[in-house]
């Protein structure tokens, strides 16, 4: 049976080590603390380990440290982060030390699908921090549009116009449903490389949003109270809706959009039906970066019951 524990050993005849250790904790450590965290690693997950815990003179014998001091400043590096632990044991007086067997592996996957996130579209160099927005805004308006965006020609677009333009024509590209998503986000590149001003209208829409959005960022740390006494769960508006109120606040607002853009069809048998407008989405609400986010929202309004997506009929 395999173990749902970070330093747990799967298996009985190898030492199975997750992922995660090398993917997260890796990093993190230097050289001689990695050394030492190696050895309380293969110590504690063999099949044959003796009592949980080494002591200093087995870290300096089994990780080729010589330096006392070094060892020691090592393990404490360790035990700050959190990875291992200091044993009590009454029968010696020299320190022991073992995996921090209490660490969830939730920590690094909710650190990673927050860095999966941030840096899905890496902001170049050359764009100013106050136009960051506007390129990250396109390229995923872009990649929504099925259009594979290429990141030099967006940031020549982000570059040359202004950020209320650059957001007013994604705003309009959203409404051009005469043409196909890839014809959408082609012409609104075309327009914002041309330099073409959007009408005034659609202006004043995104500066009026981003004053709102100012004004939001000012009273953060302020919990919204979200009442869902007001809202049927029992109903598949009610409970898709609460989901949707939980999931604004996660989420970018050039993400949430899209979930926005859904529709719940019906709640039977314990399973929420969701429409989502075309397959892309679809699958991205199923398999995208924020799949699990909107798993995890919708699982603490609506306990047992599956969530389901379908494109839209």
């Amino acid at each position: 049976m395999v173990s749902d524990k970070l330093f747990g050993n799967p298996y009985n005849d190898y030492t199975v080590i997750r992922n995660e250790i090398f993917d997260r904790i890796m990093p993190l450590l230097a050289s001689d603390e990695w050394k030492v965290f190696c050895v309380a690693l293969r110590h504690e997950l063999s099949a044959t380990s003796p009592e949980a815990g080494l002591s200093l003179t087995d870290f300096i014998e089994r990780s080729g440290i010589k330096e006392l001091d070094v060892v020691q400043k090592a393990l404490m590096a360790c035990v700050s982060a959190e990875f291992l632990r200091l044993v009590d044991d009454e029968e010696t007086t020299e320190a022991v030390y073992a995996l921090n067997d209490a660490l969830s592996i939730d920590r690094f996957v909710e650190e990673s699908e927050a860095e999966v996130e941030e840096e899905t579209f890496p902001i170049p160099k050359a764009i100013p921090p106050e136009k960051a927005r506007a390129y990250r805004d396109l390229m995923t308006f872009g990649e929504a549009m099925a259009a594979e965006p290429k990141s030099a020609v967006v940031e020549q677009a982000v570059i040359i116009n202004d950020l209320v333009v650059v957001l007013a024509w994604i705003r309009l590209g959203e409404e051009m449903e005469h043409l196909a998503q890839v014809d959408r986000f082609q012409a609104v590149m075309d327009r914002l490389m041309a330099q073409v001003p959007p009408v005034p209208e659609a202006i004043a829409e995104i500066e009026a949003e981003l004053e709102a959005e100012a004004l939001e960022s000012e009273e953060a740390g302020q919990e919204e109270d979200t009442d869902e006494d007001t809202l049927d769960l029992a109903s598949p508006e009610g409970l898709w809706q609460a989901t949707l109120t939980i999931l604004e606040t996660k989420m970018r607002s050039s993400l949430f959009k899209w979930v926005k853009g859904t529709e719940p069809l019906s709640l039977e048998g314990g399973v929420l039906t969701v429409a989502a407008p075309n397959k892309r989405t679809c699958d991205w609400l199923e398999t995208g970066k924020m799949a699990n986010t909107i798993k995890k929202s919708f699982a603490s309004v609506a306990g047992d019951i599956t969530l389901e997506f379908v494109v839209e009929a």
